[in-house]
């Protein structure tokens, strides 16, 4: 059945797992022999798993990505400051490569829009339905300016989104949580610092498919030295004296600069004191790319 569908649609399209995939159940098809060979090892070949036994066909929207975060108390909402990420490697959709914020060029009043067309509803729905929303909302955006389409929305933070958000915030979120559990989140917004955030991920080996693991990790304590950085672990374990590779994203370098291209400077020359073998990581995190 899906093969006699992709025969009448358009190309390029979008083949997506109807389960969770770690954000690695999305293909980009441009040609109909890709795209049946897609469709193959997902239903046949159960590449995926449980997740890739049902899929989804949809049509491909082009432009930038846009993450959207809001925290919800229920009933009202406080917008976070947009973020864009980045989601591919070498062609392969992964669960995020990196990020940067805020994004030049949208206002406060654009950021108001986009709370009301792509919060407001899901809050105003989720009420109505006896349960109201209360935590960070989060809805994925790809399109461009004032003809954006919501992707996905997820009852979560991003990953790597909310690493730019937590090396911008000044403060504690300690009281904008609480309100948002049983008060009015807009008497506790959160504050942010007015320099630029980006995070570039480092994955393993063999990420997406395969990632290696049990490699030595080496320039952590380099890294962090470098002022304005700050190294987040995330597929990490200590092995004896040495921190080794122990997932796909292995780690999360954070930078803040007062300009985009200077943050942008030091992401590398951070990432550049790092080394482990068949590390992989993009090199235009902060750059105003599509996709």
């Amino acid at each position: 059945m899906a093969l006699r569908y992709l025969a009448k649609i358009a190309l390029p399209c979008i083949v997506k797992a109807d389960g969770l995939a770690l954000g690695k159940g999305v293909f980009v098809c441009d040609r109909l022999a890709a795209t049946e060979s897609v469709v193959n090892d997902l239903l046949v070949k159960k590449s995926l798993g449980r997740a890739g036994q049902k899929i989804i066909i949809e049509s491909f929207v082009g432009g930038p990505e846009l993450s959207l975060h809001a925290l919800c108390d229920g009933q009202n909402y406080v917008m976070l400051p947009a973020v864009r990420d980045y989601k591919t490697l070498n062609g392969k959709m992964t669960g995020g490569m990196g990020a940067f914020g805020p994004i030049p060029g949208i206002s406060d009043s654009e950021l108001t829009s986009y709370g009301e067309r792509f919060v407001a509803p899901i809050l105003k729905a989720s009420s109505d339905n006896g349960a109201p929303f209360h935590g960070i909302l989060f809805p994925g955006l790809k399109g461009f300016v004032a003809n954006e389409k919501m992707l996905e929305a997820n009852a979560r933070w991003g990953d790597p989104e909310t690493q730019v958000h937590m090396r911008r915030l000044k403060g504690s979120l300690l009281d904008s949580l609480v309100a948002c559990i049983d008060g009015d989140i807009r008497t506790a917004p959160p504050e942010w610092d007015d320099q630029y955030a980006i995070c570039g991920v480092i994955a393993a080996e063999g990420y997406p498919d395969a990632p290696v693991r049990g490699d030595v990790i080496e320039g952590l304590d380099e890294a962090n030295a470098i002022d304005g950085v700050v190294v987040f672990h995330a597929g990490t374990r200590r092995q004896g004296q040495n921190i080794v590779t122990n997932g796909g994203r292995v780690l999360s370098v954070t930078v803040t600069a007062d300009t985009l291209e200077a943050a942008h400077t030091k992401l590398y020359e951070a990432i550049a004191q790092i080394n482990f073998r068949g590390m992989q990581f993009r090199r235009d995190i902060g750059k105003l790319t599509v996709r």
